[in-house]
């Protein structure tokens, strides 16, 4: 089937507006509603301490700062966070990420912006901080910028089902990973990825909505205002893309290339980069960087807590263990670690 009734396309779109909205008045709404977000944190955090219930739980014995230093210093630090979370990309299209992981996301931005202010602080001892304040600003921070993040999503994935600022998708290519696309864009709308149709290379298929041509992937996306070109081929063709990506040169249109190694590739694969040269990651190290330290912290301080707590009970099993059958209370065994290293 082939679409080019162009009366129903321009029914079908928003006239652009669902470029404006995904490419500038989302970015431009994150970006208010985090400033606002930090702004109330830090400010709040000085109420709190000094005027709030916090001041009963925690004595203030230095006198109370003026309100005008923290205005001043709020200021500077929602610039810093600002730039922080510009620099991590939190600006960008990414409506398709899970609760948990926004949560990280925000909770890594906030905390590197605050390792940044801390050091500046370190360094200017003009003015003195409660390191209270600092404390509540930070954990504030995380709290507050999660939740107008998670409002944001529930609004953006609200008009996203209702048709209102998806991005118009045109797809090139049939196959499993294809038609996995399609299922996904079809059956969560609230992604803000809606398929228009497919490019045909020679030949209309009958069960497909075709645009038309693959050589006529400019006019292509003129006439259906396409936002995104996914290249979805079973087999690896960099000419028929290199085709594209010249015949929309100048154009406001993005293109994304699924690998036809995506059947192979862990669902963690990450993008890295030697040199300036991309490197696509398809098995990693559990356990390194962030990762690892949170493992370490976790290991060591659920274990110190719960040998303090079970350690009555621990010495009572191991005098009934002692008086009650021969051998030694512990029971050795060897295992194999980390790296391969055997321990007991």
């Amino acid at each position: 089937m082939v679409i080019n009734d162009e009366d129903r396309v321009i029914k079908n779109s928003s006239g652009g507006r669902h470029s404006r909205l995904t490419n500038l008045w989302i970015p431009f709404s994150a970006a208010v509603a985090d400033l606002v977000a930090l702004e109330v944190a830090f400010l709040g955090s000085y109420f709190l301490r000094f005027y709030g219930p916090v001041a009963k739980w925690i004595p203030v014995t230095r006198g109370v700062p003026t309100f005008s230093i923290y205005l001043i210093s709020s200021l500077i630090a929602v610039l810093v966070w600002f730039l922080v979370f510009n620099r991590l990309g939190y600006y960008r299209w990414h409506f398709t990420r899970r609760i948990s992981e926004v949560g990280m996301r925000v909770f890594k931005g906030v905390s590197l912006g605050m390792i940044i202010l801390l050091a500046a602080i370190f360094f200017y001892r003009g003015v003195s901080f409660s390191r209270v304040v600092v404390a509540m600003i930070w954990v504030l921070s995380v709290v507050m910028v999660w939740g107008e993040r998670l409002i944001l999503h529930s609004i953006m994935r609200k008009l996203f089902r209702r048709g209102i600022g998806a991005r118009r998708v045109a797809m090139l290519g049939r196959g499993n990973t294809a038609e996995m696309l399609e299922r996904v864009m079809t059956t969560h709308p609230e992604w803000g990825h809606h398929l228009v149709g497919w490019f045909s290379m020679g030949g209309y298929e009958e069960s497909l909505s075709v645009l038309g041509d693959w050589g006529d992937v400019r006019s292509v996306v003129e006439r259906h205002e396409i936002d995104v070109v996914m290249v979805a081929l079973e087999e690896d063709n960099r000419k028929v893309l290199s085709e594209g990506l010249a015949a929309c040169e100048g154009m406001n249109v993005e293109f994304l290339y699924v690998p036809s190694i995506l059947p192979l590739m862990h669902p963690q694969a990450q993008v890295a980069e030697l040199e300036g040269i991309p490197l696509l990651m398809v098995k990693g190290i559990a356990l390194r960087g962030w990762n690892a330290v949170v493992k370490r912290l976790f290991d060591i301080v659920l274990s110190g807590i719960t040998l303090v707590v079970l350690s009555p009970l621990l010495l009572l099993v191991a005098l009934l263990v002692k008086f009650s059958s021969p051998g030694p209370v512990f029971y050795r065994q060897r295992r194999v670690g980390m790296d391969g290293r055997e321990f007991d």
